[in-house]
């Protein structure tokens, strides 16, 4: 278990269907909190559409936590879509 001042970074990757990165960042939490803001320009992802409308992209998101000696703490996976 961590201690309440323990760092604690948050690794935050966006990949494409095909498993390439569009974009990553990293935060340090805060009061067991961490916040990712990505900036998407225009036309950098495909937006997803009903059946019939268009393609249905899928995005991979992960969130990677490890403590101050970048062990390992615990990881999430995340397909997404993107719509207007």
């Amino acid at each position: 278990m961590l201690s309440s001042s323990a760092t604690v970074h948050a690794h935050f990757v966006l990949k494409a269907a095909d498993g390439s990165v569009i974009v990553s960042t990293t935060a340090v939490t805060s009061a067991g909190h961490a916040k990712a803001d990505f900036y998407l320009p225009s036309g950098k992802v495909d937006l997803w559409y009903p059946v019939g409308y268009g393609k249905q992209p899928l995005y991979t998101i992960e969130a990677k936590l490890t403590n101050g000696r970048g062990e390992l703490l615990d990881t999430r996976v995340q397909k997404i879509a993107f719509r207007r």
